[in-house]
Parts: structure tokens; sequence; C-alpha cells
């Protein structure tokens, strides 16, 4: 396969991922989701060393845990952390450090839950995995 047909089909698959937006600046308090989750790189080849996964959480006094997931064909990651209600820090980073990450496309999902474990805010993202070989083609 050509470099042309892979340029292709990463523009065409790009839309899948989510819009890129460039950042702005914080809104203000009540204007902000309770829950943000983006995964970095929304794009990548294969095999990936690293997924990195940020986590924004609005504090409120009922938030005691979140969890959030990596979920794909072939590979799912999961992890927990306690928070510490309104206390609890606004950003949270999870890194994945995999030996291999397939291709594939993959649903990032983050949640909080109370103290009896129901959720009460979900966020959602998505990324794609791509692998190149050395000659230029693609799975």
């Amino acid at each position: 396969m050509n470099r042309r047909w892979w340029l292709g089909v990463v523009a065409s698959l790009v839309p899948a991922c989510g819009p890129v937006a460039a950042p702005q600046a914080p809104a203000a308090h009540s204007d902000r989701p309770p829950v943000r989750v983006e995964a970095s790189p929304r794009l990548s080849v294969s095999p990936l060393r690293a997924l990195h996964v940020r986590v924004w959480i609005e504090p409120e006094a009922d938030n005691r845990g979140f969890d959030v997931s990596v979920a794909g064909e072939h590979f799912y990651r999961s992890s927990a952390e306690q928070l510490a209600g309104a206390d609890a820090p606004r950003v949270h980073d999870v890194w994945w450090d995999p030996t291999f990450v397939p291709c594939g496309r993959y649903e990032i999902a983050a949640a909080t839950f109370n103290s009896v474990g129901r959720v009460l805010h979900e966020a959602h993202d998505r990324a794609l995995i791509c692998r190149i070989d050395e000659d230029g083609g693609s799975e």
C-alpha cells in the first residue's frame, strides 16, 4: 500500500475520533461539565507504548471515587481511585504503559460515584490506533 493511500485512510478516520479543538480558557464553574475525559493520543500508530487519559472532575461533596476505562475489541484496561468529595483535586492523570496496544477503536469512559457506588456523572472519549508496516502498509 502506498503512503498516499494511508494518508487518505487517516484523514477519513479522524472524524471518528471526535473533533479536535484548540484549548480554550476555563469557563465559569457553573459552565463546566461535572466530568470530562480526554485520551492522548487520540490517533496513533501501533505499537503504542503509553496511553494517557486525563480526567477533569468538578468538586462535589458526594464524589467518593471515580473509575476510568479503555475498551477495545482486543484490549481492556481500567483504573479506580478514591476522591475526597469537594476537597478532591480537579485533574487526574492515568497512564497505561502496556507492552502492546493492538490496532483498533477504543472507547474511553470515566465516571464518578458516591459512597454507595452509585454513578453520579459520566464522560466519554474515543481513540484510534492503527498499525503501519515498515513497507508503508497498514492494518
